[in-house]
């Protein structure tokens, strides 16, 4: 059967509450007793993980998920994170950018919602984050793909969703950053 699948309400109700407590405990360890400061992580987590879900069962990053996404992240770097709109928007190009790139020389590897996805990460993570969280992503996604590979659970020609990658290195980003950081130039001393 072709297509998209129903989804039962009592799934989604189930994955709601799931994903709420897992954001939550998530938001709750990276700034403390829930704030205003508490919500901008629980709503970019809430957002990777439906953005990942959907991308992992269907292969697309849709963009009435992808576009409020970026809207929300404007207004929670400005308000709640009080980066410079010169910091976000340069690190939204930059990434997006990097990997229109990647788009426009692997005619197509590369997914159209991918690139909006990392134009979004940049707006909420900034530049030292989005850096991280793309290098994060290709990592993961490059050692994934290569265990894949190796046992035969995939061709060299297979699509991999790309979505799930990003959301992994956007949230080690946004919860770890400044350790992730020193730990690495830690290593380049």
């Amino acid at each position: 059967m072709g297509g998209f699948q129903r989804v039962k309400p009592l799934s989604l109700c189930g994955e709601a509450l799931f994903a709420g407590g897992l954001f939550g405990a998530a938001a709750i360890l990276s700034c403390g007793a829930p704030s205003a400061a508490f919500f901008r992580p629980w709503l970019f987590f809430a957002f990777l993980w439906r953005i990942s879900l959907l991308d992992w069962a269907h292969g697309l990053v849709f963009d009435r998920i992808v576009l409020p996404f970026g809207v929300v992240g404007v207004a929670s770097s400005v308000f709640l994170a009080g980066l410079p709109p010169s910091e976000f928007l340069s690190a939204a190009f930059l990434a997006g950018g990097f990997l229109y790139l990647l788009r426009l020389v692997s005619r197509g590897g590369m997914g159209g919602g991918d690139v909006k996805l990392a134009f979004c990460l940049g707006l909420w993570l900034g530049m030292e984050g989005v850096v991280l969280a793309l290098f994060l992503a290709f990592f993961s996604g490059g050692v994934v793909a290569f265990c894949l590979l190796r046992v035969g659970r995939r061709k060299q020609d297979a699509r991999l969703a790309f979505a799930p990658f990003l959301a992994l290195g956007a949230a080690s980003a946004m919860l770890f950053a400044d350790d992730l950081l020193a730990f690495y130039g830690g290593l380049l001393r």
